[in-house]
């Protein structure tokens, strides 16, 4: 790319040669920038990134959008029609609708579903801590378990907020 011309560079970043690569493209970019241009008529305003940049994989939170509301639901519904008491009724009713909107803001990528992601992380520790208080050794083995499952998806959600707005 340095044996080009300011101009050459130009073209490319402006896509007006069709048969230029992303790669080509964003390694025309930094060298326009190296130059001291940041700026050129008709071109993206943000350059593509060069492939093999460091991009955080986004495959388990495509899982878990769709994941956690089903199966909690299904949970839930497993339990009504299993005879539990009408708790578990309540508990269904009371959790699809919140569970709803979490899918639909973790789908839309919204800071908002970001957010109360978050908040139902902390609240199903809680509950957990819950069931740990009526049987000990199971509850406390569920308990840990959760722990360290929060804590991951708390660590890999922290790491890809910027994949929210």
């Amino acid at each position: 790319m340095i044996a080009r011309t300011d101009d050459e560079l130009r073209e490319i970043v402006s896509r007006r040669s069709a048969e230029q690569s992303d790669e080509a493209i964003a390694a025309a970019w930094n060298e326009l920038r190296i130059r001291g241009i940041t700026e050129v008529p008709g071109a993206d305003a943000r350059p593509l990134a060069v492939s093999g940049a460091a991009e955080l994989p986004t495959r388990w939170l495509t899982f878990y959008t769709y994941f956690l509301p089903i199966s909690a639901a299904v949970r839930c519904l497993r339990q009504l029609l299993q005879g539990a008491p009408t708790s578990a009724a309540v508990t269904f009713v009371a959790l699809l609708l919140p569970l709803s909107v979490l899918a639909y803001g973790l789908h839309g990528r919204r800071l908002w579903g970001y957010r109360l992601n978050l908040l139902f992380l902390a609240a199903d520790l809680v509950g957990c801590a819950q069931v740990g208080l009526r049987q000990p050794l199971a509850g406390g083995v569920l308990f840990v378990f959760m722990l360290l499952v929060t804590w991951a998806n708390y660590v890999y959600f922290k790491k890809r907020i910027h994949l929210f707005t």
